[in-house]
């Protein structure tokens, strides 16, 4: 996973793993090379719940996350997290996948074409 949006402070890579421990694959280990809080390796869980919603839970040693993640269409995807501890916060997210003749409008308004290879994902998970 790559941090992909400019502007935003992110800089580098992480690599995370999910791990299965029940015979269903739907809940185990999570595990990172680098949290979100904090910029140690970290251990967590996962879980899928009902809807198929991918559930994270990580706690850090200054606090705790849980993100999760769903599908409400081929193209979108909802995203929400809450973080406790020395800062509390929450946010939720829906982002859509962009087809190859899509286009995006800047914060300066101009609109900007998708110089995207067709038929290649936006990344890994095919966003």
């Amino acid at each position: 996973m790559a941090w992909d949006k400019a502007g935003e402070a992110h800089e580098g890579e992480s690599v995370f793993g999910l791990i299965p421990t029940d015979e269903r694959g739907r809940e185990g280990l999570l595990l990172r090379d680098r949290g979100y809080a904090e910029t140690a390796p970290v251990a967590g869980h996962f879980r899928m719940d009902d809807h198929d919603g991918l559930l994270l839970t990580t706690d850090y040693e200054t606090m705790s996350s849980w993100e999760r993640f769903s599908f409400a269409g081929p193209n979108v995807r909802l995203r929400s997290s809450t973080v406790e501890g020395l800062s509390n916060t929450a946010s939720f997210c829906i982002e859509t996948r962009c087809d190859d003749n899509s286009t995006a409008t800047e914060g300066d308004g101009k609109r900007q074409h998708n110089n995207h290879a067709p038929g290649q994902p936006l990344s890994l998970l095919g966003w």
